[in-house]
C-alpha cells in the first residue's frame, strides 16, 4: 500500500512538473538560498544571472473548418510586474511622496580606490518616472547624457527645455552643423561662447551653385500646405549666397526671369510708410546730382535735347520704357537722375532769364 502512495505521488509530481514548463513559472526556492548560479524564471536553463520567459503567453489558434491558419493569439499578461503598496502604521511618521521602486545599480570595485556607493544606471519611482543613468528622476523621462534616436522623435503636446541659462540646445541633421543643417538655441547667458549667448542660429549646408544646374540652391523655405486645393507653395526662400525671394512666383520662375546683383526679390509690390535710400559715400558724392552746379558742367544745348527727345522718345540719360521693362529701375539712380534734370531745368530757366532781362535792356533802349 505504501508502495501505491509512493507511485502515485511521484506521478502527480511527474505531472505537475510537465505543466509547470509549459504554463507556470519556475525559480530556485530552496533553503538556504544558493550562492551563486543563474535564475530562472519561466525556463529551467537560464543563460543570464536573471532570465525570464513569458513566452507560453502565446496559444496557437486552431485551424477553422476552411484549414486556414489564423494568427497566434497572445494571452498578453507582463513577463515581470513589481508591485509596490505603502502603509503609515505610525501616526507622526512622515512618508516620502516619492521613491525609486525599481533600480538597476552599478559597482565598479576594480577602480582604485573603489566607488564607495553604487551609481544607478535605471529606475523608476512610484510617480512613474525613469531615469537612465541617473540616480532620481524629476520628469517623466530624465536622462543623464546624450540620447541617440535612429529612428524619429516625437514630442506631443510639449515643450523641449534646455532648463539652464548657461547651456544650448542644438539639433543637427547629422553629426554636426558642419555636415548637415542644423537649428541653434543658446541660452542669455552662454558660456563657452558669449558672443552667441541669447541667440537662435539657423544653419543651412550646400554648394554656393548646386552642380549642373537645375532647381535653386534654396537652403531656407517657408512653405505653406493647403488641404483644401491640396498642394505645397513656397512663399519665401534663401538661397546659399544670402539672397531672399518672396513670392511663389518669383521662386517658381527662379532661373528665368530673376536679374543678378541684389540680394532681395519681392513679388506684387511692398507697402512701407517710409524708405530710406543710402548712396555710396565711397564715390564722393557722385552718385548724386551737385556736380550740375559746378562750373565746368557742360549744359546740352536745348536745340540738342529737342533733336534727343525726338529720336528717342525719352530724356538723355533716362531708361527708356524699354529698358525698365526688362530691367527695372535703381530707385536711388533714378532719384538721382531726376534730380538731376530737374537741376538742368534750374539753368535752362536761369539762362532763359538772363536772354530776357538782356532783351529788355535791348527793347527799352530802342525806345528812347
Amino acid at each position: 500500500m505504501k508502495k501505491e502512495k509512493f507511485s502515485l505521488l511521484l506521478a502527480v509530481a511527474f505531472w505537475t512538473v510537465v505543466n509547470l514548463n509549459s504554463s507556470s513559472l519556475y525559480a530556485q526556492n530552496s533553503n538556504p538560498w544558493p550562492i551563486s548560479g543563474p535564475v530562472g524564471i519561466g525556463t529551467q536553463t537560464p543563460s543570464a544571472a536573471l532570465e525570464i520567459d513569458n513566452a507560453s503567453n502565446f496559444i496557437p489558434n486552431p485551424l477553422n473548418n476552411n484549414q486556414v491558419q489564423y494568427p497566434n493569439v497572445c494571452n498578453c499578461t507582463p513577463s515581470l510586474k513589481i508591485n509596490s503598496q505603502t502603509y503609515n502604521y505610525v501616526s507622526n511618521q512622515v512618508l516620502p511622496s516619492m521613491y525609486n521602486l525599481f533600480e538597476i545599480d552599478y559597482l565598479n570595485n576594480n577602480l582604485t580606490p573603489p566607488i564607495p556607493s553604487p551609481s544607478t544606471l535605471f529606475s523608476v519611482n512610484t510617480l512613474g518616472q525613469t531615469a537612465i543613468n541617473k540616480a532620481t528622476a524629476s520628469h517623466t523621462l530624465d536622462v543623464g547624457g546624450d540620447i541617440n534616436a535612429d529612428g524619429n522623435l516625437s514630442v506631443l503636446g510639449g515643450l523641449i527645455n534646455s532648463y539652464t541659462t548657461t547651456g544650448s540646445l542644438i539639433m543637427n541633421a547629422n553629426t554636426s552643423s558642419v555636415n548637415g543643417p542644423a537649428v541653434e538655441l543658446y541660452g542669455s547667458n552662454y558660456a563657452p561662447d558669449p558672443a552667441r549667448a541669447g541667440s537662435l542660429h539657423f544653419v543651412s549646408y550646400g554648394n554656393a551653385v548646386p552642380p549642373g544646374g537645375g532647381y535653386p540652391p534654396f537652403v531656407f523655405e517657408f512653405i505653406n500646405y493647403d488641404p483644401s486645393i491640396p498642394t505645397w507653395t513656397t512663399n519665401v526662400a534663401i538661397t546659399t549666397d544670402g539672397r531672399t525671394f518672396m513670392g511663389s512666383d518669383l521662386i517658381s520662375n527662379y532661373w528665368s526671369s530673376m536679374p543678378t546683383g541684389y540680394n532681395l526679390y519681392v513679388s506684387k509690390g511692398i507697402l512701407t510708410e517710409r524708405l530710406k535710400v543710402a548712396v555710396d559715400p565711397s564715390n564722393g558724392g557722385t552718385d548724386w546730382s551737385d556736380f550740375v552746379f559746378a562750373k565746368n558742367y557742360k549744359l546740352m544745348p536745348l536745340s540738342k535735347v529737342e533733336t534727343y527727345v525726338k529720336e528717342n522718345k525719352h530724356l538723355p540719360e533716362i531708361p527708356s520704357a524699354t529698358e525698365v521693362n526688362k530691367d527695372g529701375i535703381d530707385v536711388g539712380q533714378m532719384d538721382a537722375k531726376l534730380l538731376q534734370k530737374i537741376e538742368e531745368l534750374t539753368l535752362y530757366a536761369i539762362q532763359q532769364q538772363k536772354e530776357i532781362e538782356s532783351l529788355k535792356g535791348e527793347i527799352k533802349e530802342m525806345k528812347k
